[in-house]
């Protein structure tokens, strides 16, 4: 199969970029995350964890989503084998499936369940 090769213009001359065309991220409504956290909520607890940060530009968006619970114990989970921070500093995956796929990376560590507890504890104490 041959490879495609992008050419870019420039004023120096003919040059190419070999890399495939930038594709921009996917834009994912406010009021879609919310539904997601609500219909999942009743699986995945995501009331409690799932939060996004809200697009700058334009404030009907989401610019990330991350989990409250590994941003509150960033220190203790950052020394875990296969340790990721992409759902602290926020994933840009705006899927559902990412969300899903976090759980199932987080609760095969013995920490999750700690930090999940401590969490609800926090929400029953208020």
């Amino acid at each position: 199969m041959a490879t495609k090769r992008h050419y870019s213009s420039s004023s120096s001359g003919s040059s190419y970029d070999s890399g495939p065309p930038k594709i921009p991220r996917r834009q994912v409504q406010i009021s879609t995350f919310d539904k997601w956290k609500r219909d999942m909520d009743k699986n995945y607890s995501t009331l409690t964890w799932l939060c996004c940060e809200v697009d700058k530009k334009n404030r009907s968006l989401v610019s990330s989503m991350f989990c409250k619970v590994c941003r509150e114990y960033e220190d203790r989970i950052v020394s875990l084998r296969n340790f990721s921070p992409v759902w602290i500093n926020g994933s840009y995956n705006h899927r559902t499936n990412s969300i899903v796929d976090h759980l199932k990376v987080i609760s095969t560590k013995p920490l999750w369940i700690t930090c999940i507890m401590l969490l609800l504890k926090l929400e029953i104490s208020l």
